[in-house]
């Protein structure tokens, strides 16, 4: 399985998508976890009912192999929402170590208070790709440091 892509990638339907596929490579990510005591957090989409795109995910998999949570990615731009996915609607949170985790995909590091709707008590950690992590980028979120 790759890691997330943007969704105006390649591929023009989610027909074209061997779910089961997704499904033995998660499963063999979840026993790759547990061998190594890693957690892992693995963007993927993650398949609805035939008459719904799919959600842009995290999935949140435990050091013992175990799918903890998912998130979904609840703020998608226009291309997303109108060609490629179903917008998530709640916030998770994790704990890991005595620190607690919320997610965000993408975009939605815009929008800071989405986070507070996980009502972390302790610590909130957000991962981008590292290419997100520009000057610009940095400077943008300079009023939000939490975020980083």
């Amino acid at each position: 399985m790759r890691s997330q892509r943007y969704a105006n990638n390649p591929i023009k339907s989610w027909d074209e998508v061997n779910w089961e596929h997704v499904r033995v490579e998660l499963g063999s990510i979840t026993v790759l976890a547990r061998e190594l005591q890693l957690w892992v957090v693995l963007g993927s989409a993650h398949p609805l009912t035939l008459s719904h795109w799919p959600h842009n995910s995290l999935n949140i998999i435990s050091n013992d192999g175990e799918l903890v949570t998912r998130y979904d990615k609840r703020i998608c731009s226009h291309t997303e929402a109108t060609r490629f996915y179903t917008r998530g609607n709640q916030a998770i949170k994790f704990e890991v170590d005595g620190y607690t985790f919320g997610c965000l995909i993408c975009i939605e590091v815009n929008f800071p208070t989405l986070l507070l709707n996980t009502q972390c008590l302790v610590w909130i950690a957000c991962c981008y790709p590292l290419t997100l992590l520009t000057r610009s980028f940095l400077q943008m979120r300079q009023p939000n440091r939490s975020l980083l």
